[in-house]
């Protein structure tokens, strides 16, 4: 019986991390960084690439992983310089981007004020937040 119910929790924390975006995996990756479980980190990319293969961002915060085991990292994307700076500075603003907006949610109970004022027959609205890098979708449920 302890063996089903230990399957079962077990089964129920892999459905929940398949549910979490790669936003979101990407998310608790920094936050495992942030509180130095390096190792956790280490498995948590690992996994997020395995389900999302073309994520290369992840690839950027792995490699950092990886080369921090040998020795301290200088900076985000610390590369050799025969990788084009362009893309790699590309990917730091991605991920200083995506940290921002991690720190800085928005208020949930707070919207803008021509979201409160949707005409009845608009089922959705987008709102982007150019400061944030984000943009949100809001349905109208009148």
């Amino acid at each position: 019986m302890r063996r089903v119910l230990l399957s079962l929790v077990a089964l129920g924390f892999a459905v929940a991390a398949a549910a979490a975006t790669p936003e979101d995996r990407l998310s608790a990756v920094f936050d495992a960084i942030e509180a130095n479980r390096v190792d956790e980190a280490l498995k948590r990319v690992d996994a997020l690439l395995r389900d999302y293969p073309n994520f290369r961002l992840a690839y950027l915060v792995r490699g950092d992983l990886l080369l921090a085991r040998s020795r301290p990292l200088l900076t985000f994307g610390n590369v050799v310089k025969t990788v084009p700076q362009d893309r790699i500075e590309g990917l730091r603003e991605e991920a200083l981007a995506r940290l921002r907006a991690m720190r800085a949610r928005p208020s949930e109970d707070r919207l803008p004020r021509y979201v409160l004022q949707l005409h009845p027959g608009q089922k959705h609205v987008l709102v982007v937040d150019s400061r944030r890098s984000r943009l949100y979708v809001f349905g109208n449920d009148q």
